[in-house]
């Protein structure tokens, strides 16, 4: 591995940029330093990612969830598995793909997790980290992965806009009441 010091990379120097229309509409570019993904993905108090473990990588790369996905495993030594988008939209073959892959971590969006849920409990005994953001989960969703047959060990509400890499705030959901809200954490 080159040294950082000998080629003058500090976590202040430009990482990537990412685009994003923000509440605005209109696209603009985010410049992610190698801090803010360092912050994302080592030492968290969300995801012990270590070599052990298989991170799916479901996300567009343009999406900045992608960045959790891919650095996370990569900077932890952990199997990054790239889902095909075929694979990712039909419930059945993704839900084989977990189990055959041993993934121990995914990110979802609100969205698509609220579709699979139910089609992809199967899956989520394997997972030791379940993160679900984007937009506002929905209690009754949530409350049939924590409890059902199958739970993962940890399941996270991940909150943040692209300007903060990803998540600004997390949130180890442990118990859920039905039609109560679920924080989106500090």
């Amino acid at each position: 591995n080159p040294d950082t010091k000998t080629l003058g990379i500090a976590p202040n120097n430009l990482a990537y940029v990412i685009y994003t229309s923000g509440s605005t509409g209109t696209p603009k570019g985010v410049m992610i330093e190698h801090g803010n993904v360092i912050r994302l993905v080592i030492n968290n108090w969300y995801a012990k990612i270590t070599p052990n473990d298989c991170i799916a990588q479901c996300a567009n790369v343009s999406f900045d969830a992608s960045t959790w996905e891919i650095w996370g495993s990569l900077l932890n030594g952990a199997k990054l598995l790239i889902v095909a988008q075929d694979t990712l939209l039909d419930a059945a073959s993704f839900e084989n793909v977990l189990i055959s892959e041993k993934v121990s971590a995914l990110w979802l969006t609100s969205g698509l997790f609220n579709q699979y849920v139910d089609l992809i409990q199967g899956s989520f005994k394997h997972l030791n980290y379940l993160l679900i953001g984007g937009e506002v989960l929905d209690p009754h969703n949530v409350a049939k992965a924590l409890y059902g047959d199958s739970p993962p060990k940890h399941v996270i509400n991940g909150y943040g806009p692209t300007e903060t890499t990803t998540f600004a705030a997390s949130f180890a959901i442990i118990d859920i009441a039905d039609n109560h809200t679920i924080s989106i954490g500090r």
